[in-house]
């Protein structure tokens, strides 16, 4: 199954959310042009021209119009039961919406390209194709609360960085600002979400790819474990399930 298939409601939601910053960026930008120059620029201002500038002419505003349709969205997706690889993902993981937001923000170049020219402009920077910190923040909080149980979640200790899903890009220079930091999904995680299996490239030159035949009596194993080893392997066998696969870590 194509990841977008069983993404496209996940990847609909994104859009929305990165649609709507796009728009308050442009309004913050074009009113720090204009007569507000200097002064600080309230989100009433920034809805009042987005309004505007996109003719929204609801009850609320544009920008309140985006967040309620990608609450929909998330809540039809959470309603779709199925056994896909990204549902398996947030169920073994017990992800909270708002790792799930983090996660896909950093699968989401892996699944389109288009991602990374979106990313760029939000960060504003060409150099920088990839979800930050501070995107991830201005995507997934509006008010204090929602910013520190963001900020929470991006911590070091916190479960996507601590398990491995997620890991932090590198900065080229050391003087880099916390939510300037960058973050991508582990290749591991992006090949599960592809349906496909491949070594990770860090430890693709030390693998030989080859099956090999060892004898059980060449197994650095205990006599008593070894015999329990080959009973399972011969009534395993005999049940018809086939050879079985051994792996000892």
């Amino acid at each position: 199954m194509d990841p977008q298939d069983y993404l496209s409601l996940e990847l609909q939601r994104l859009d929305l959310l990165l649609h709507r910053e796009i728009l308050r960026l442009r309004a913050r930008y074009q009113l720090s042009l204009d007569e507000f120059r200097g002064l600080y620029i309230s989100d009433e201002q920034v809805n009042h021209l987005v309004n505007r500038t996109v003719n929204y002419e609801g009850s609320d505003s544009a920008i309140d119009a985006l967040t309620k349709e990608a609450a929909l969205l998330r809540a039809n997706a959470k309603r779709k039961v199925d056994s896909s690889p990204w549902r398996k993902l947030v169920s073994e993981f017990s992800l909270s919406d708002i790792e799930q937001d983090i996660m896909l923000l950093a699968v989401a170049p892996d699944i389109d390209l288009k991602y990374e020219t979106l990313f760029a402009y939000l960060n504003n920077d060409i150099t920088r194709k990839w979800p930050t910190f501070d995107l991830a923040l201005r995507l997934g909080a509006f008010s204090a609360e929602q910013r520190s149980d963001v900020h929470r979640c991006l911590l070091p200790e916190a479960k996507l960085f601590s398990s491995g899903l997620v890991r932090p890009i590198d900065s080229p220079t050391d003087r880099r600002s916390g939510l300037a930091t960058g973050f991508s999904a582990s290749p591991a995680v992006c090949q599960y979400l592809s349906n496909n299996s491949s070594l990770d490239r860090r430890l693709a030159p030390f693998v030989e790819r080859r099956t090999p035949v060892i004898d059980w009596e060449q197994l650095p194993v205990s006599i008593d474990l070894k015999n329990r080893l080959r009973g399972f392997s011969r009534r395993y066998v005999a049940s018809g399930s086939g050879m079985p696969v051994i792996i000892f870590a």
